[in-house]
């Protein structure tokens, strides 16, 4: 896994570092979007949004010092943690760094680009082809190691909900990317299922295991 600082002299890095200066009260501000990887790995990886999500006092101070998209050519975007749909321990690979009295998380890279499969937009794909370049990484065995952690966000979206089909994603990633084509199922979703398994031991009946193999 490839070791990473961030740059606050990028682009994201400076309005980050202005919202914080601005910033009443300490609070924890969660990066996501493109802007760790302008900020960790490629400083000329542009991104008109810096995606953002904390405390609701920071909606407050970036309405008030006009640090929103709607306001500046590059501005914070600020989501919910919702919006971040990251492998579940996503946190232990972390950047976290304070900033005056604010605490700043910075996904990892690798966790960055786990949530850009749920759109894989050629922007997107760009990102994975521009990390790999920068990095050599993620390798092929450590993406399948990183979506094998994440396995039920391959399970079927909510009928109100419109996203990608993660799999086809995964798929179209894999064809651009490494080169070749990947089984989802075989190779990420049913050897995870398997770990799950033997991990609750002998807990979980085999037709649980069977209806989650369907469901995915």
């Amino acid at each position: 896994m490839i070791n990473v600082q961030a740059d606050w002299e990028t682009p994201a890095g400076r309005l980050l570092k202005q919202l914080c200066a601005a910033m009443p009260v300490p609070v924890t501000i969660v990066v996501y979007g493109s802007a760790p990887l302008q900020m960790c790995v490629e400083p000329s990886l542009l991104s008109q949004d810096v995606d953002i999500y904390g405390e609701e006092a920071i909606r407050d101070t970036v309405a008030r010092e006009k640090l929103g998209v709607e306001c500046r050519e590059t501005g914070i975007q600020i989501g919910y943690d919702i919006n971040f749909q990251a492998p579940p321990n996503w946190w232990s690979r972390a950047l976290i760094q304070q900033v005056g009295h604010c605490r700043v998380v910075i996904p990892h890279p690798y966790d960055i680009l786990v949530a850009k499969l749920h759109r894989a937009e050629p922007k997107d794909i760009e990102a994975f082809r521009l990390v790999i370049q920068k990095t050599g990484h993620p390798t092929e065995i450590e993406l399948i190691q990183l979506l094998q952690s994440s396995v039920d966000m391959y399970q079927p979206g909510f009928d109100e909900e419109k996203r990608g089909d993660l799999k086809s994603n995964t798929m179209l990633v894999w064809e651009e990317i490494y080169g070749r084509r990947i089984d989802v199922s075989v190779e990420i979703i049913t050897p995870a299922l398997e770990r799950r398994k033997q991990g609750w031991g002998h807990d979980m009946p085999d037709e649980d295991y069977k209806s989650q193999l369907r469901k995915l």
